[in-house]
């Protein structure tokens, strides 16, 4: 199969902060596993064992597992997709706090190096991304 990218990448694809609804896509053959770190169905599957072209409802949850919302997902499977390749559409409730972190979830579950290699991060959330993962410490380095 064809494919643009060889990992995961994630946008949000309504206008920001526009709506009472927001879509946030992954798309890339390891979609589904980057979902399956922050998105929780409400029927106990893991997203690779949920059927293409389904609809269900899940929770999505932070890294520390507090619930950021409830949303409908939607699952379509390579190559039946309008990217080729698996695609994990998250229907979120809108307003940009709320679809600006769930992104990030999607974000901060991608590989850096595939992040950063394929452009998919800009350097803010690059930086944000190894400060969640760092262990802060007060060691400042010398001029």
């Amino acid at each position: 199969m064809y494919s643009m990218f060889s990992d995961v990448i994630a946008a949000v694809s309504t206008p920001r902060g526009k709506g009472g609804v927001a879509v946030i896509r992954m798309s890339g053959e390891e979609a589904f596993s980057v979902g399956e770190k922050f998105i929780f169905p409400k029927n106990g599957k893991k997203l690779s064992d949920i059927a293409a072209n389904s609809v269900f409802l899940a929770d999505i949850k932070t890294q520390d597992g507090a619930l950021l919302d409830e949303a409908l997902v939607t699952l379509f499977r390579a190559p039946r997709s309008y990217t080729g390749e698996n695609v994990v559409e998250i229907s979120c409730h809108g307003g940009i706090l709320l679809t600006e972190n769930i992104l990030s979830l999607a974000t901060l579950s991608i590989p850096v190096s595939t992040a950063f290699s394929k452009y998919i991060l800009s350097f803010n959330v690059l930086e944000r991304k190894f400060l969640m993962k760092a262990i802060v410490s007060s060691y400042i380095p010398e001029k």
